[in-house]
C-alpha cells in the first residue's frame, strides 16, 4: 500500500496479485508519509493553514463480499503547530510514532510528541526519548545512542541548508549546537566522515544514496547509463 502523489490516490495489492489497484477515494496529503504495523500515517491540511495539520490512518485492505477494499482514511489526531510555519514529521521510535515540528527561525524550536497523545488531545511536548536521537529530513529516522557512540542522546539531527553541516537540538535544554565537527561547506572531505553524515544521508533525496555519495560531498552525480529510465 502506497500513496501516489500525482493521483492523490492510494496503490495497493496483495501478494496475489498480478497489477496495482487504486483507491476510490483521494486525499491530499503533505509532508512525508509514515508505514507502521501494517498501517499507513500521513499529514493532510486542515481547513485552515494557520492551524495544525490533521494526521490521518489507512487501515489494511478489509474484505467485501469476494473482493478486498481499501476504506478512506480516518482523522485521528491534529498537530498543535502549524504548517505554515512548521515542518512536520512522522519517525517510529520505540514501536511507537512520534510527530516532530521545526520552525523556520535561525533560533530553531523543535518539539517531539507522541502520536497517542495528540490522538487523546493530550499537548504534551517530550524532554527524553530514550536516549536515542531523531534525524529528520526528506525521510526520518530512530538512531540508538547505545549502538552508535557518536550519537548523542534525546536530540534531534537536522540541518538548515544555508549552513551546509548537521545540527542538533537538545530536548531537555533548547540548545542547538553543531552536531559534528567538521564543516564540509559543500566540497569533498577526507574520509572518513562522522558516522552522523552517513546516517543523515539515508534521510536526504535518493539522488545521493542511491548513488552512494554522502550528503554535502561535492556536486550530485547523474545517472550515467539508462538516464530516461531514471529519476533522482
Amino acid at each position: 500500500m502506497m500513496l501516489l502523489p500525482v493521483t492523490t490516490r492510494a496503490a495497493f495489492a496483495t501478494s496475489g496479485d498480478q497489477r496495482w489497484r487504486v483507491s476510490s477515494w483521494s486525499v491530499n496529503q503533505i509532508f512525508r508519509p509514515l508505514a507502521f504495523q501494517g498501517k499507513l500515517y500521513f499529514f493532510r491540511q486542515s481547513s485552515s493553514p494557520y492551524s495544525g495539520p490533521e494526521v490521518l490512518e489507512i487501515n489494511p485492505l478489509q474484505r467485501e463480499a469476494t473482493d478486498l477494499i481499501l476504506l478512506p482514511p480516518k482523522l485521528i489526531a491534529q498537530s498543535p503547530a502549524s504548517s505554515v510555519d512548521f515542518l512536520h514529521h512522522l519517525v517510529e521510535c520505540n514501536s511507537e510514532i512520534l510527530v516532530v515540528t521545526s520552525d523556520f527561525a535561525p533560533d530553531t524550536k523543535i518539539s517531539v510528541y507522541r502520536l497517542a497523545d495528540l490522538a487523546l488531545e493530550r499537548i504534551a511536548p517530550l524532554t527524553s526519548i530514550g536516549g536515542n536521537s531523531l534525524f529528520v529530513g526528506w525521510n526520518s529516522l530512530c538512531v540508538s545512542s547505545k549502538a552508535f557512540p557518536a550519537v548523542v542522546g534525546n536530540t534531534i539531527v537536522f540541518t538548515q541548508y544555508e549552513r551546509r553541516y548537521l545540527l542538533q537540538y537538545d530536548l531537555s535544554s533548547g540548545i542547538v549546537s553543531p552536531a559534528t565537527d567538521v564543516y564540509t561547506g559543500g566540497c569533498s572531505t577526507l574520509d572518513p566522515l562522522n558516522i552522523l553524515y552517513h546516517i543523515f544521508t539515508c534521510c536526504y533525496r535518493r539522488q545521493l544514496w542511491n548513488k552512494g555519495q554522502i550528503m554535502f560531498q561535492g556536486v550530485p552525480k547523474g545517472w550515467r547509463v539508462k538516464k530516461k529510465w531514471r529519476q533522482g
